[in-house]
């Protein structure tokens, strides 16, 4: 079973790690010198810089909130199957 899981993880990552790759390569400039310079032209006129910010903390919520979501989601699984150990449990005759 953890095999599995282990397995099911690494699937994942090198699936999420694929598609970054795609969106890197998409966002990339081209090759051809004539629209390299003018690429390099109009990158130094930047009206939207306030706009990225605002972005880049919307997206790290977002990446916070699904870590956090499918961390407790795989917790509360594993808690359901008995992959989790119990807590210990209270002795009666123990100081308070």
């Amino acid at each position: 079973m953890r095999l599995r899981s282990l397995t099911m993880i690494l699937a994942l990552t090198l699936l999420l790690a694929a598609t970054a790759g795609r969106a890197y390569a998409a966002a990339a400039p081209p090759r051809d010198a004539r629209v390299a310079v003018s690429y390099q032209q109009k990158k130094h006129v930047d009206d939207h810089e306030e706009s990225r910010v605002a972005v880049q903390l919307i997206v790290a919520g977002i990446a916070a909130g699904v870590v956090v979501g499918i961390g407790s989601g795989a917790y509360l699984l594993r808690r359901k199957l008995g992959l989790v150990a119990p807590p210990p449990a209270q002795g009666s005759g123990g100081h308070h």
